[in-house]
């Protein structure tokens, strides 16, 4: 993992979560990338913060200085500034993502559940991010204080496309403390999902704990969030694209579902 991204259309303003991602970046040693695309500016790239005053270039003139300030603020007491990189880009907001994502080699998007809250169904960003894009997110809950990320559970349907989540989530964190739960009422395997899970150990380095819980989704999440002592840095999902709203949730619900929980989610797409 070494390129991780914020767009600052939407997270400028959610100090907690720059300071949590900056946090992120130096624990991990990975550079984060802010990216604004703006629909007023001509393209320009900015290193650090630091260039600006270098080349005596007015701030205002390429974004605003609310941003320079909440880098200097949020971002600089904690990660060196050769590891931030900020980027001011104007066009089609699909053509931008897509490139700035390939371009710049972006292993995973961070953003905020007050980020999905704020999100409307019929967003162009929510579209942009769920839909089109294949980065894995992280969101990250109001508040959190960042901690190393090493105790995951994988919410699995024992389908191809989890084993390979399962690898991708393994290469992102190194020596990953993973359980892999199936919310189904059957307590038995059946011949092919012990298969499945036979094949998960031998493919995967990390030990794997597997389990069965009877409780649906959204009551499983439920008590997760509301439990007293959290056994689980993380959750994650892996979910279709085009389709993940609706296959999680009602779709009139589901922002404000995910916006409400309270471990950070890992979510992976796929086509």
């Amino acid at each position: 993992m070494k390129n991780i991204l914020v767009l600052s259309n939407l997270s400028l303003d959610n100090g907690d979560l720059l300071k949590y991602s900056a946090e992120f970046c130096k624990y991990y040693k990975c550079k984060i990338h802010l990216l604004h695309i703006s629909e007023d500016d001509t393209p320009l790239s900015i290193f650090t913060p630091y260039y600006y005053k270098k080349f005596s270039l007015q701030f205002e003139q390429v974004y605003s200085r609310i941003m320079h300030s909440k880098i200097a603020k949020f971002i600089s007491p904690i990660l060196d500034n050769s590891m931030v990189r900020c980027e001011i880009q104007k066009g089609n907001k699909s053509e931008i993502l897509s490139s700035f994502l390939n371009d710049r080699f972006i292993d995973l998007i961070i953003m905020g559940n007050l980020d999905i809250k704020n999100l409307g169904d019929e967003s162009d960003t929510k579209h942009l991010l769920f839909d089109i894009s294949e980065t894995p997110i992280l969101v990250v809950p109001e508040f959190e204080k960042f901690k190393p990320l090493q105790k995951f559970n994988f919410l699995t349907r024992h389908s191809p496309e989890d084993l390979e989540d399962l690898k991708n989530l393994e290469l992102l964190f190194s020596n990953p403390n993973i359980q892999v739960t199936h919310l189904n009422p059957t307590k038995q395997l059946n011949v092919k999902e012990k298969k499945w899970l036979e094949r998960v150990r031998d493919d995967l380095k990390a030990d794997i704990i597997y389990k069965r819980n009877n409780k649906g989704l959204r009551a499983y999440l439920t008590q997760e969030n509301f439990a007293m002592i959290k056994q689980f840095d993380a959750i994650v999902f892996t979910a279709k694209k085009r389709n993940f709203w609706r296959r999680l949730f009602d779709p009139s619900t589901t922002l404000s579902f995910l916006s409400s929980l309270e471990l950070p989610s890992l979510i992976f797409k796929i086509s």
